[in-house]
């Protein structure tokens, strides 16, 4: 806090070489900002936080981060639960693999409900909102199947995908059923 007041900056790499990720150490240098009401570095360390969840994501860092922010007592703002949960369902194949990165973020869902009843609203949101893109069963030009197709850009033309196949055609070739 007190290099932010001199430099107007901090160095959240450091933190990295001590044990503690700079997601984290993020977290609390915001914690620190605002219980002595420095809104502008409490900004700062928000926007760090974002810009390193999009890049660090994959690491135990990103968990501990996301427990620590649905802590049950936890005086984090929400937006870095939004954050967390923007990044782990973006990402959410690739967590829960088995692996390093989607071993430990599972285990940490395991271990804080609230983080799994957000990312579960959110894909909730996530699948309405594609519902809503479906439009009709159409039959495939590329092997004749009936299927249900999501209307996308192919150039400039709507185009369909199907489901079945994965080929996009222009809209004039899908016949509706």
């Amino acid at each position: 806090m007190l290099r932010y007041l001199y430099t107007v900056d901090y160095d959240d790499e450091k933190q990295v070489e001590d044990g503690m990720s700079s997601l984290v150490f993020n977290i609390h240098v915001h914690t620190i900002a605002d219980k002595y009401d420095i809104p502008e570095l409490a900004k700062v360390a928000l926007s760090r936080f974002n810009k390193r969840a999009a890049e660090e994501w994959q690491t135990a860092g990103f968990a501990n981060a996301a427990e620590l922010v649905f802590a049950e007592a936890t005086t984090v703002p929400n937006e870095f639960r939004e954050i967390v949960v923007f990044i782990a369902t973006r990402h959410a194949r690739e967590l829960n693999r088995r692996g390093d990165c989607g071993d430990c973020f599972r285990e940490v869902v395991k271990k804080t409900p609230e983080l799994g009843a957000a990312l579960w609203a959110k894909q909730s949101e996530d699948v309405k909102d594609e519902d809503q893109q479906w439009e009709t069963w159409h039959m495939c030009p590329n092997h004749g199947c009936h299927t249900r197709t999501s209307e996308t850009q192919l150039g400039q033309a709507p185009a369909y995908t199907c489901t079945g196949c994965h080929f996009a055609f222009p809209s004039a070739e899908f016949r509706n059923q």
